[in-house]
């Protein structure tokens, strides 16, 4: 039983929060059914209200309105149960990103329900750059030739914030010796944003792989296209092998003693048609 309210700015998954909301003024008020909400919403089936929070349907600005005033919500809570309603229901991932930005902007929301250090990591690529370039470098404080490392080069108040979301995520800590080096502990992803934080990183990643191509010579770089038809038997057995050549990849760079540039490996696979049965 929920026995205190629960506050709006401690979810990021708006159908659990209406789950628990009305499982908590269900107990202190027996007037509150689903056949109650679905009558105040003016929807015509006494089982929208179940169908909304199992996902079987979407809801509606107006709704998110008639919702609020049926648990009490105020303005400001009404305004964030909107945002992520919204970012829950963005087709696209510009859209998801805009939501995201106004959750962190409220300012009731608590740091361990979004984690704003978490989406900076993922949002930058030269963040994940500098932790990695920091296992081969010797790095204190001078942000100005570590920024000069990067290609493109970046700021050097750039590699300061940098330096500073991976103190704040646990990639990196301090010496003895004055020297930041990479911790062993590895990001955890919120599930309710791992898709965000994935396509920011991959985004960031593919514009690099793009510049790439007229940034460097032929024998500094290898960019390749293929362009075949599989079958979905033939498109698992890719995405194993990608999979295998990837942690192939990482173990040569981990027994690597003389590992000395840090470089960026992107493969991509995707389909260019629709799948349709082919009458040969």
């Amino acid at each position: 039983m929920q026995k205190t309210k629960p506050n709006v700015f401690h979810y990021t998954n708006f159908r659990e929060f209406l789950k628990n909301t009305f499982t908590y003024f269900k107990s202190i008020d027996s007037k509150y059914s689903h056949r109650f909400i679905a009558k105040e919403v003016l929807s015509g089936s006494c089982g929208w209200f179940s169908d909304l929070i199992n996902g079987r349907t979407k809801l509606t600005s107006t709704n998110c309105i008639r919702l609020a005033k049926i648990f009490k919500l105020t303005d400001k809570q009404l305004d964030y149960f909107e945002t992520i309603v919204q970012y829950d229901q963005a087709d696209s991932f510009e859209e998801k990103e805009l939501c995201y930005k106004k959750m962190l902007s409220f300012k009731e929301l608590k740091p361990i329900v979004v984690n704003k250090d978490q989406f900076r990591f993922f949002s930058k690529w030269y963040i994940p750059a500098i932790r990695e370039l920091l296992f081969v470098y010797n790095f204190k404080d001078d942000y100005k030739t570590i920024a000069q490392k990067m290609i493109p080069a970046i700021k050097p108040k750039e590699a300061k914030n940098a330096i500073q979301v991976l103190l704040s995520c646990g990639l990196i800590e301090k010496k003895e010796n004055g020297y930041y080096k990479p911790c062993a502990s590895v990001i955890q992803k919120d599930p309710s944003f791992a898709s965000l934080y994935w396509a920011l990183y991959m985004k960031s990643n593919i514009t690099l792989a793009l510049e790439a191509i007229h940034r460097y010579k032929k024998e500094e770089r290898d960019i390749s296209s293929s362009t075949f038809a599989f079958s979905k038997e033939s498109l698992q057995f890719a995405r194993e092998k990608i999979k295998e050549l990837r942690h192939l990849l990482l173990k040569v760079s981990e027994e690597d003693a003389k590992r000395d540039i840090i470089y960026q490996f992107n493969i991509q696979l995707f389909p260019l048609t629709k799948n349709n049965e082919l009458k040969l």
